[in-house]
């Protein structure tokens, strides 16, 4: 019977549950504070990169690594390496960057492109901080 009771629980917490659209953001920001979310949405998003292994693109520039040329073999994993990431959840943003710089470029682009806003408001800001700050291979 408990467990009845806890899975009816959980299952009506997840029905309630649900990810907000850009436009339920930015109407909610513009009555209320919502830079937690935005501060919550970048920390995991370095967390999930930190425990895929993903390393930001600009750990390698150029054609030379530690002085020296890449070999074949480096420069085709480098291209491979940055073709992959050009799709995940790399940010590279400053070390010393600050909330309400993760805050203000968030809603910034929330602000530019409400066309977009039907869409899940994690993934504008991750849209949002890719922009602003690219990883270079």
């Amino acid at each position: 019977m408990r467990r009845l009771v806890l899975a009816g629980a959980l299952y009506g917490c997840a029905l309630s549950a649900h990810a907000l659209s850009g436009e339920e953001m930015f109407n909610y920001c513009e009555s209320n504070a919502c830079g937690g979310y935005f501060i919550g949405a970048f920390d995991a998003v370095r967390i999930a990169a930190a425990l895929t292994g993903e390393k930001p693109r600009s750990t390698l520039t150029g054609k030379k690594q530690n002085g020296r040329a890449l070999s074949f073999n480096e420069k085709n994993n480098q291209e491979k390496n940055n073709k992959a990431q050009s799709s995940t959840l790399a940010i590279c943003a400053p070390d010393d960057v600050s909330d309400e710089e993760i805050i203000d470029v968030a809603l910034n682009y929330l602000q530019r492109n409400p066309q977009t806003r039907h869409l899940q408001a994690a993934n504008l800001a991750l849209r949002a901080w890719r922009e602003q700050w690219p990883c270079r291979g």
